[in-house]
């Protein structure tokens, strides 16, 4: 029971992280709200004495939210390159300024490509880090930790690259397709490559597939790969809600299955077919992973173009593109289409995956009757 003290405040003793404390308030009821925010404070590491760094602050920042291991090692990577340069600071040291000189320090730094110099971070990267720590700010101002987020008024940098969608994760067309899988049959690789293709799965999905999952004709989805700390594992939580669920397999997806059994059978015996066994496992063992992929697709990209053929480079996520560009084109429901890719939101499915070429604006323009 609370204590109340002669000004009239009211008083209660808690114990948070092993210390005593005293809490005040007017009523019971402040009281007990003071007493709720010093306990979750205390769950996310959250210092009472305001010296809470910008890498303290985003310790409780993660620990507030609800994320999948894959999603945390993201964000671990992500705020590094924050942290190298402000980590250190009092969250009350941090000003409009500090958050200026980040962003030119982000814009300064290089890396190597393909033997050549590049900028290390594309606007888009920058903008996403900055973004971060404004959300890491406003838990800090939510939590009585500063008077204001610094970062509220950082604009975001003007975009200056293609999108990703436009360049690697664009959709390829027929011709691009049958190209790059005529030229994979060799590829360790050639099946999976092919079921992304012809299912509309993200890599991470197929990639994580067991031979359980698979009825007649559908896939069950409901688990993913990620790294862990450099090593690729099953994460038993997809990547949203709307991931979970049943992939319609097509004639031509069935008869990749068909030959990955074969395949399988031939190298490793009747145990590579067993309900637990991955269905696309790695050539040397263990998971395959989008690097492993990404690798593969630009051997043959660079294969075909040696060939006096032009093939630009894309990442495994076209595939995915491919298929809803493919499923559109003839017919199917955009809300049908959303379902099998897994999207929680319509709109992703219609302005992130659907590639409509000028050809197809043309033959839907020329339909068009006007009585007027």
């Amino acid at each position: 029971m609370p204590k109340k003290r002669k000004d009239g405040l009211q008083e209660r003793k808690v114990t948070i992280n092993g210390k005593r404390v005293s809490v005040y308030g007017h009523t019971v009821t402040e009281l007990d709200e003071k007493i709720t925010k010093l306990k979750e404070d205390a769950e996310m590491g959250i210092k009472a004495d305001k010296a809470m760094t910008v890498d303290d602050m985003y310790d409780a920042w993660k620990k507030n939210r609800t994320i999948t291991a894959s999603t945390a090692a993201e964000y671990d990577k992500k705020f590094e390159s924050i942290s190298k340069h402000i980590g250190k600071m009092r969250l009350t040291e941090v000003t409009p300024q500090t958050c200026v000189k980040l962003i030119e320090k982000l814009e300064k730094e290089t890396t190597v490509k393909k033997g050549k110099k590049v900028k290390k971070y594309l606007s888009s990267g920058i903008n996403s880090r900055i973004s971060m720590l404004k959300g890491i700010m406003y838990l800090a101002v939510d939590r009585h930790l500063i008077s204001y987020n610094p970062v509220s008024g950082i604009a975001k940098k003007k975009r200056t690259e293609p999108k990703m969608r436009d360049s690697e994760h664009r959709a390829l067309t027929d011709q691009e397709l049958n190209l790059f899988l005529s030229e994979s049959t060799r590829s360790d690789y050639y099946n999976i490559m092919r079921f992304l293709a012809y299912t509309g799965m993200r890599s991470g999905e197929a990639a994580a597939l067991t031979w359980g999952d698979i009825s007649e004709k559908r896939a069950y989805i409901c688990k993913t790969t990620t790294r862990v700390k450099g090593e690729t594992v099953i994460s038993p939580k997809p990547k949203t809600e709307a991931s979970v669920r049943y992939v319609p397999l097509t004639e031509d997806a069935q008869k990749v299955l068909t030959d990955q059994k074969k395949r399988l059978m031939m190298i490793y015996g009747g145990d590579a077919l067993r309900a637990d066994a991955p269905v696309f496992p790695k050539s040397r063992g263990g998971l395959i992973d989008s690097t492993v992929l990404n690798s593969c697709i630009l051997q043959i990209v660079r294969r075909i173009n040696k060939d006096e053929q032009r093939l630009e480079r894309f990442s495994p996520h076209a595939f995915r593109h491919t298929y809803a560009t493919i499923a559109v084109r003839n017919g199917m429901p955009p809300g049908t289409l959303q379902k099998i890719l897994g999207h929680a939101d319509i709109s992703i499915t219609m302005n992130l995956y659907y590639h409509c070429s000028e050809e197809e604006k043309d033959e839907a323009a020329s339909k068009l009757k006007f009585g007027f």
